[in-house]
């Protein structure tokens, strides 16, 4: 049973350069400030001078005024420490992934396996908790002519993926300690990762 989720935005989430970005790029120059940033945690903080100024007036001034924004809504909150999750428990989120799977395809559920791991990520200067979600189980037909066949499904935020979500993790470095070889294994991409733990696409 899912419970109410949180997803709201942060200035944490966004380079001085990207935040930019964004307010130069909406539309509707008269909009108020708190409105266009209902969704962002920190609004809440802003002063009234800034909630009640709207986009035209905080694109004057050489963009000065979107810095201080900027600086403001940092100084505002702290970063969030951990993300608020739609699920009571990661036991429970476990069973609803594989439910999820089983919808789908014809898995042998004794075997089906998940894991969740909380991490963050602060570089200094965007800040951000995350989850990493897994779940995994083989096919129930144990007639497959192709044994180590698998069909990957990645998304991020539940974001539909042109390419099953291999994209998502392209470009990466990864790396992990194979138990059984004895030695750091690396790769760039799930498809990596798979192939190299003995999965054949």
């Amino acid at each position: 049973m899912t419970i109410g989720w949180d997803n709201s935005s942060s200035i944490y989430y966004y380079r001085p350069a990207k935040f930019k970005d964004f307010i130069l790029g909406l539309v509707d120059h008269s909009s108020v400030v708190s409105d266009v940033l209902q969704d962002f945690r920190e609004v809440k903080c802003l002063s009234n001078r800034f909630k009640q100024m709207i986009i035209a007036e905080l694109r004057q001034n050489d963009h000065k005024l979107i810095e201080e924004l900027y600086n403001s809504l940092r100084k505002g909150m702290r970063p969030q420490s951990k993300l608020a999750l739609p699920y009571n428990s990661k036991a429970e989120r476990g069973e609803e992934l594989i439910d999820n799977l089983a919808g789908q395809y014809n898995i042998n559920r004794d075997k089906a396996k998940y894991k969740i791991v909380n991490g963050y990520y602060d570089d200094g200067v965007v800040n951000y908790p995350y989850v990493f979600e897994i779940a995994a189980a083989p096919y129930e037909d144990s007639y497959l002519s192709q044994g180590g066949q698998f069909d990957f499904i990645g998304s991020i935020n539940s974001s539909i993926s042109a390419d099953d979500g291999h994209g998502y993790s392209q470009g990466g470095n990864y790396s992990w300690l194979d138990k059984k070889a004895g030695y750091i294994k690396s790769a760039s991409s799930i498809s990596e990762i798979l192939d190299s733990c003995g999965f054949d696409k």
